[in-house]
């Protein structure tokens, strides 16, 4: 067993980074993104703005079905949200879910962002995939340091 594939593996990593990455560069008056698993958790880039979006937990979960039954993007309008659902995926890797809102009172309101928010969906994605990528790359070098630490001879006085 490798120590390290638990610290690296993990969704739940990813999806902490990608979420980090994502508040750095949206602002506050801008699109909220959640990251849903496939457990009930999330992780968002505005906990405060994302209360009110998962008070309909329900409609998100239909979405996230039919994501998951291939039809995406989803896009409705959730207690005055309009929002997208895509999947979070990197190479060849499904992760979750990613939950993309804007304020808007109807499906209309959403219809006039859908560009932009599948460019975004995609954004994320990407980032997602790098990150994973570079996580990958850094368990290597790790797992490479420790066999080299492993083989060399010690030094008895």
């Amino acid at each position: 067993m490798d120590i390290y594939d638990g610290l690296f593996g993990a969704s739940e990593m990813l999806f902490e980074q990608v979420v980090r990455r994502l508040a750095e560069t949206l602002t506050e008056e801008g699109p909220m993104v959640a990251i849903l698993d496939g457990n009930g958790g999330c992780w968002t880039t505005s906990p405060q703005r994302c209360d009110a979006l998962l008070s309909g937990r329900d409609m998100l979960k239909e979405y996230c079905h039919r994501v998951a039954d291939g039809w995406e993007p989803v896009t409705g309008t959730v207690d005055g949200w309009g929002i997208m659902v895509g999947q979070l995926r990197t190479e060849g890797r499904h992760h979750g879910y990613v939950v993309i809102g804007l304020p808007a009172e109807s499906a209309a309101g959403t219809a006039v962002h859908q560009g932009l928010l599948e460019v975004l969906l995609n954004q994320v994605n990407a980032i997602a995939d790098l990150i994973d990528k570079n996580n990958q790359l850094y368990h290597q070098q790790l797992k490479i340091m420790s066999e080299s630490l492993a083989k060399e001879p010690t030094c008895v006085n």
